[in-house]
């Protein structure tokens, strides 16, 4: 047995392998004939701990040790002794150079360099730091390189990943909605800030900085300490609403503050997270809001008017931080205000007197229009710099004026005063506004009924800082990776794999839609996406949540994931919906008076705001346990259970009920006290409920339910805004039921008012208490003109005193305009001792004029009548709307209609000057042929395209012409026929229309253009119905309904004319025939319908006497019928058919006339006129050159003048001028649209006429003649 070399006698695993390896086929040849130098190098390799190879002669056979044996892989053992080459044959390439280094005799030492290797039987990504040495032989030469290598494949992969998870959590905070920064150190060292952080602290550099140099104002607002704290006891802190000052424009803003502790991976704390909201507006409108209940609660307390202006004054002066406010009283006529009791600040001095707006500045007009006035500083706005003196005299720099107003008059305002230059924001205005109306209006009541409003206003919404979670979704595999927070939100289980599809099925099915489309457009987005939804969870919650994500690009530049946060907005916008359905109910409240009408208004709001099925509010007999509901609010397909109910059928929670506890059980299927009752309730959709009972004296009166079909764990909130509603809707109807006692009582007072003559001397006590109460204005007169007693309601309503109505006569305080018809009614009373009614106008103390109905009684001696007045101006102002309001109804359905008539009359119109311009080059080239005996049939042909245009051009006007109804027998048939070719041209070729009429059809009064308005509408409701085409009929019919039929489509029995409109379009559902009529409804595409058509259509058929009709079948087609009364006169006769043009005949004796046109065509077919009249004419292209010729000596016997005229003078203008010039001059005038406009509506002086284009030159020829000869 060979002895083992003394070199290889050691070296462990790879020591034994070199020992036991067959060497005869390796170019390194057996150990025993290896050079000195190579067994030196081989014992000091195999005696290392680190990974070395060797690589020796010619072809560098491979030598390596234990450490160096897991590089290699599964390539160990066999690479022992081959050559180098063949055992790193991937990376040869890569290594070449250096090995080649080596072999020159020049070391190299390289870190962390990538190379790709397959040492394993695949390829990995593997990283190295090394050095190649050159290895000596016995005599000094370079046989081989030495190689001491470590792998670092896991330190870089490692370190990348930590590069990726600081880049993921840098962007993680960028898109997080609220501030954010990293604190590093206990001396809070700033590492990031993100976007909405410098938003907050302004524009100042923290990177770098410690808090305490960023911030040097937080020096004594405790946040150094809290800080300080933070770190030190590792504990999170969370604080809502926190007041911060900071250094900057703006002043102090309020915060949501979160602080968090950042640890290292021993569990240390090395730095802090700080993040949150700005909730400055939030709190501000807390405080306006708490102010508002403030506010109620002092005016339910303070029984008289003054004293609401001081305490209402007192807290809006207080929450405001001002010097001065005060509430004055407007008198529009002089210009000034009554100041009375009001608040101000310690050291500023009151205002109570008569102030003018002019003394202060020039901003009556904004108070008049009921403009909030805000000014910032007095002394820089133009509207009250000049008075700025004034202003210094009563220490106001800055104020806030809010005008209240009634009837369209400002009748009072709200001052808000400043010692300092102030902003004043958006929601201070709003703020003070609400706090003005809401004042005047307790006022207002408490003068008109002497109590105040029971209810008081409750809103509270809290807003807290939501969690954020993140997120990670791979769009490659649709796997999102979540942490606990946002699987927490979604209810999946920690460390539960998540698909796109696990997400998709929690998403509320309202949002679904949405949210599919959205995520398909993000697969090929790289923007970034923030989109709100709601969640509808596995137990039947619901959650909404805020998704911010931006795209992270992958090796290939296109991004293979998006990464993201969710925050968790539920409890935000709950309070939103809470609080807007407050502020809705306050509305309803303030506009509603009916109990009815008021109970189903809030249910609804209530409904919605909740997101349930069923809300109600009833009246309860305590006894019988039977709760009466006139009217509830369901959602669609809940059935409703409106009626007589007996409450202790469906459960015992009547017993708590009674005991004024409220009622809420989540699922009335399991609850004890509905379980019995669970089924049925069920069925009618009511699987969770609330019950609110209203308790007066003791016993239960009425009850507020809220029911859910599905079974629901109700919120604190939920039921803090269920009581709310009850609470104000109690008090709600109580003020109605009051308000409607005090309407009965005044009825009563009229009867009275009424049987004043029998009942005077015997209820005399019981007269004054009403004389003195009554609203309506009660005198007692004579018939010689004096007032001997009137009640105070003269001077509410008014203004006058009783000492001034009494002094003056009566008649002096009537309009002029209505002394002699209301004297001559009192005379014709005194006559017959009858009573009688009449209207008349009043004066008021401001100037204007009321006006006022009456009811006059007279007394038994003949001398002496009793007055009952009442004030109409609410009523006549509601009368002016309505009729504004139809009319402007009317006028929008015109020109809808006029809109859809365009494209065809402009086709139509087209094809006519086709006709026109062609047949006129025709008549040109026969003259020149010298054949003119055909010009005669191009000219009839240019003439009749002429009158067809000029025919379709007034009918277009009479469509867009605004007007009044004006009735007048007509013929249907005829206005039919004479629509029909305007019919076709609006509806297209692709529909085929037809005309049925009547034979002997009866004639009705309607008003024509009203009636042609209402068939355009529906031949274009029809021609929109088929949009692949159709058929579309006119017909006209005499039907007779008897008492039956007149009731089935509520018309009186008797004659009547229809005339309907049949389509084969695609027809109308019956819900959708139900509000067809409706004002507004319409199933058209936003900016293809306004919903006025067929609600003007019912209402001109309704008042014209006649009735509107729908029959329709889905997909077989629609037919509307209008019904209108018979008319037993003749109906106008039909305009007679033009005659053919005779030759004009010169009849003229040296007559002049003066001829302004800017259009030279129809100046010289004037001018030709004239001259085969046998007159001279004389021709003037605009104004300014006819008033030459008119102002010199030259004989002008008619002035001829186009009304629309160039360079400032129109043709009224000239005519004007030119009879200041030559008085007596006859005037004609030419005018191709609305003459009224320009020629003072109509109203022509003599020797005017007007004749309209396009014109007849026969028709003009013998309008000159016969105004020339007369």
């Amino acid at each position: 047995m060979i002895e083992p070399q003394p070199f290889l006698r050691d070296g462990g695993e790879m020591g034994r392998r070199m020992r036991d390896h067959d060497w005869s086929t390796s170019p390194l040849g057996p150990p025993e004939t290896w050079p000195r130098s190579l067994g030196s190098v081989v014992a000091l390799m195999l005696g290392s701990k680190f990974p070395m190879f060797l690589a020796w002669g010619p072809e560098l056979g491979f030598l390596y040790n234990d450490a160096y044996s897991e590089i290699l892989g599964a390539r160990h053992p066999a690479a022992l002794g081959r050559p180098f080459q063949e055992i790193w044959s991937e990376i040869w390439a890569d290594i070449l150079p250096l090995i080649e280094k080596a072999l020159d005799g020049e070391a190299s030492w390289l870190e962390n360099l990538p190379l790709t290797l397959r040492r394993n039987g695949y390829e990995e990504e593997t990283y190295f730091t090394f050095s190649y040495s050159p290895a000596f032989g016995d005599g000094g030469e370079v046989v081989g390189m030495f190689c001491a290598c470590t792998e670092t494949t896991r330190q870089v992969l490692a370190e990348r990943g930590q590069a990726r998870e600081r880049e993921r959590q840098h962007l993680m905070l960028r898109q997080m909605p609220g501030f954010s920064a990293i604190l590093e150190g206990p001396e809070h060292r700033f590492q990031y800030g993100n976007e909405a952080f410098g938003k907050l602290v302004g524009e100042r550099e923290v990177e770098g900085r410690t808090m305490r140099e960023a911030f040097p104002e937080f020096a004594d607002q405790g946040y150094f300490e809290l800080l300080d704290e933070v770190f030190a006891r590792a504990e999170p802190f969370a604080a809502h609403g926190k007041p911060l000052r900071l250094a900057r424009e703006g002043g102090e803003r309020f915060v949501d503050l979160v602080l968090d502790p950042i640890r290292d991976d021993a569990g240390a704390v090395r730095g802090l997270f700080l993040g949150g909201y700005d909730v400055t507006d939030r709190v501000r409108a807390d405080r306006h809001r708490e102010a508002l209940m403030r506010l109620e609660e002092r005016l339910r307390d303070v029984p008289t008017p003054a004293g609401l202006t001081l305490a209402a004054t007192e807290l809006l002066g207080e929450t405001l931080n001002c010097a001065r406010v005060g509430y004055g009283t407007i008198h529009a006529a002089s210009g000034t205000i009554a100041v009375d009791r009001h608040w101000t600040a310690p050291g500023f001095e009151s205002l109570a007197g008569l102030h003018r707006f002019e003394e202060y500045g020039s901003y009556i007009e904004d108070i008049r229009l009921g403009r909030a006035v805000a000014n910032a500083d007095v002394e820089r706005d133009p509207r009250t710099a000049e008075r700025a003196e004034a202003f210094r005299a009563i220490r106001v720099r800055a104020f806030l004026d809010v005008p209240v107003m009634e009837q369209g008059q400002a009748t009072a305002q709200l001052f808000v005063h400043s010692a300092a230059p102030r902003r004043w924001s958006e929601a201070e205005i709003a703020f003070v506004r609400d706090f003005a109306e809401r004042t005047h209006a307790a006022i207002a009541r408490r003068l008109a009924e002497q109590e105040l409003r029971d209810g008081r206003a409750r809103l509270g919404t809290a807003l807290a800082v939501s969690r954020l979670g993140t997120y990670e979704w791979d769009l490659t595999t649709d796997i999102i990776a979540m942490d606990e927070t946002a699987g927490r939100f979604f209810g999946f289980p920690p460390g539960e794999e998540v698909t796109l599809l696990d997400v998709r099925d929690r998403v509320d099915p309202r949002d679904l839609e949405r949210i599919t489309t959205v995520i398909q457009s993000l697969r090929d987005s790289t923007a970034r996406l923030e989109i709100e939804y709601r969640l509808r969870l596995p137990d039947g919650t619901g959650r909404t949540l805020v998704s911010t994500s931006d795209a992270v690009p992958g090796a290939d530049g296109e991004a293979d994931r998006r990464i993201g946060v969710f925050q968790d907005v539920t409890a935000r916008r709950r309070s939103e919906v809470r609080r807007d359905a407050l502020v809705e109910l306050g509305n309803v409240i303030r506009d509603l008076d009916r109990p009815s009408e008021l109970v189903h208004a809030a249910a609804a709001i209530l409904g919605a705001a909740l997101d349930v099925g069923r809300v109600g509010y009833g009246t309860v007999d305590h006894d019988s346990e039977t709760m009466l509901i006139e009217r509830e609010w369901t959602a669609p397909d809940v059935v409703s259970i409106s009626g007589s109910v007996v409450l202790r059928h469906y459960g015992t929670f009547v017993d708590e009920l009674k005991r004024g506890q409220a009622t809420v059980i989540a699922d009335t299927r399991l609850d004890p006290r509905t379980s019995a009752a669970g089924a049925e309730l069920e069925e009618i959709g009511a699987t969770a409920l609330v019950n609110v009972p209203v308790i007066e004296r003791g016993r239960l009166a009425a009850l507020l339910y809220v029911n859910d079909a599905a079974a629901r764990q109700w919120s604190g909130d939920d039921l803090d805004l269920v009581r709310e509603f009850a609470e104000r809707l109690r008090a709600a109807l109580e003020r109605s039921r009051t308000a409607e006692a005090l309407r009965a009582s005044e009825g009563r007072l009229r009867e009275l008012n009424e049987r004043l003559e029998s009942e005077v001397a015997q209820r005399t006590d019981e007269r004054d208490q009403l004389w003195t109460l009554s609203e309506d204005m009660l005198a007692r007169a004579d018939l010689s003109g004096m007032m001997t007693a009137v009640s105070p309601a003269w001077t509410r309503v008014l203004g006058w005193s009783e000492a001034e109505l009494l002094a003056r006569p009566y008649a002096s305080f009537m309009h002029p305009d209505d002394e002699g018809p209301t004297l001559a009614g009192l005379a014709r009373m005194g006559e017959t001792k009858r009573p009688t009614r009449f209207e008349n106008r009043i004066a008021t103390t401001d100037g204007g004029w009321k006006p006022i109905e009456w009811t006059v009684a007279p007394e038994e001696d003949g001398v002496n009548f009793i007055a009952v007045g009442r004030d109409l101006s609410a009523v006549k102002a509601q009368e002016a709307e309505l009729e504004a309001a139809q009319e402007a109804l009317r006028q929008s359905q015109k020109m809808e209609a006029v809109g859809q008539l365009t494209g065809g009359i402009a086709h139509d119109f087209n094809n006519l000057l086709a006709g026109i311009s062609g047949s006129l080059e025709m008549m040109q080239t026969r003259i020149g042929q010298g054949r003119v005996d055909e010009i005669e049939r191009y000219m009839q042909g240019a003439q009749g395209a002429a009158k067809r245009a000029a025919a379709l051009t007034h009918r277009l006007l009479a469509f867009s012409r605004r007007q009044t109804l004006a009735p007048k027998p007509t013929d249907v048939n005829r206005l039919v026929a004479e629509m029909e070719e305007l019919i076709q041209r609006t509806v297209g070729p692709g529909i085929t229309v037809e005309t049925v009429g009547k034979p002997d059809l009866w004639s009705t009064l309607v008003d024509p253009p009203q009636l042609e308005n209402a068939l355009l509408n529906l031949c274009i409701n029809a021609r929109d119905a088929m949009p692949d085409g159709g058929k579309l009929t006119i017909e006209t019919n005499n039907v007779w309904l008897d008492q039956r039929a007149g009731r089935e489509q509520d018309l009186d029995a008797g004659p009547y004319v229809t005339m309907c409109v049949t389509d084969t379009g695609t027809g109308m559902a019956p819900d959708v025939i139900e509000r067809a009529f409706d004002p507004f409804f319409t199933t058209k595409p936003i900016g293809l319908g306004t919903g006025l058509g067929l609600s003007m259509i019912y209402g001109f058929a309704r008042q014209s006497g006649g009735q509107v009709r729908i029959t329709s079948e889905l997909g077989r087609g629609t037919t509307l019928c209008i019904y209108l009364p018979r008319h037993h006169g003749a109906e106008e006769a039909a305009a007679a058919p033009p005659q053919a043009p005779s030759a004009i005949e010169p009849v003229g004796a040296g007559e002049t006339v003066l001829v302004i046109d800017d259009e030279p065509l129809v100046r010289m077919l004037v001018v030709d006129v004239l001259e085969d009249l046998g007159y001279t004419a004389i021709e003037a292209g605009d104004g300014p050159e006819g008033l030459k010729v008119l102002r010199s000596d030259q004989r002008i016997d008619l002035l001829v003048t186009d009304v629309g005229l160039p360079n400032g003078m129109n043709g009224r203008q000239v005519a004007d001028a030119a009879r200041e010039l030559r008085p007596g001059l006859k005037v004609l005038f030419v005018t191709g649209y609305a003459e009224n406009a320009v020629l003072g509506q109509g109203n022509l002086e003599a020797g005017m006429q007007v004749v309209t284009k396009p014109f007849d030159m026969r028709a003009l020829a013998d309008r000159i003649r016969s105004m020339i000869k007369d």
